[in-house]
């Protein structure tokens, strides 16, 4: 496979960023400008469940599927208007071989949710104010990489219990895909 078919989308808005996230294919990079993205409108990731953005495709070892802040250090703001607050997760990642990277996540009920995703890269996330956990690695993830990121102001509205990180998948919510439980 030549790089003829790699793809470079650049983002500045909150449709364009939902519409390469949708379309995403094996060697994309979803480059979004500095800026602040506030959707107002949920997406179902590949469980049905609601987020304001959301991953569904899978990238390969070769060719991951990258989604990163033009700048590491002007990070574009992925979050929600102040009405929608802590109402679900910003972020859903339901494909393998993501590379999350130079992006800030803020005001969701969680931050960045992984589910079922194998071998993504999470590098110079921030993740903030969240009602619940900051990023949660859960239903069958494995192999993920999490790389200098500040996790911070979690727990807002869920009487301050909301964890940095959560690995795994709590049993009375199980999202597990296998017939064996």
């Amino acid at each position: 496979m030549g790089n003829a078919t790699l793809r470079t989308i650049n983002c500045s808005t909150v449709a364009q960023i939902k519409a390469a996230m949708a379309d995403a294919r094996p060697g994309d990079e979803i480059i979004i400008a500095a800026g602040t993205y506030a959707s107002d409108a949920k997406v179902k990731d590949g469980f049905g469940k609601f987020n304001y953005f959301s991953g569904l495709a899978d990238g390969t070892a070769a060719n991951p599927i990258i989604i990163r802040g033009a700048s590491s250090t002007n990070l574009p703001i992925l979050t929600v208007p102040t009405n929608l607050r802590y109402v679900s997760p910003i972020m859903g990642i339901t494909g393998d071989y993501w590379v999350i990277k130079d992006l800030e996540i803020s005001y969701g009920q969680k931050g960045l949710m992984l589910d079922t995703a194998n071998n993504c890269k999470i590098i110079n996330v921030t993740i903030h104010h969240t009602d619940q956990e900051g990023l949660h690695l859960r239903s069958n993830s494995s192999n993920n990489l999490v790389q200098n990121c500040k996790i911070f102001e979690t727990g807002i509205g869920d009487g301050g219990t909301g964890e940095g990180v959560y690995v795994g998948s709590d049993e009375k919510k199980s999202y597990c895909l296998s017939s064996k439980l």
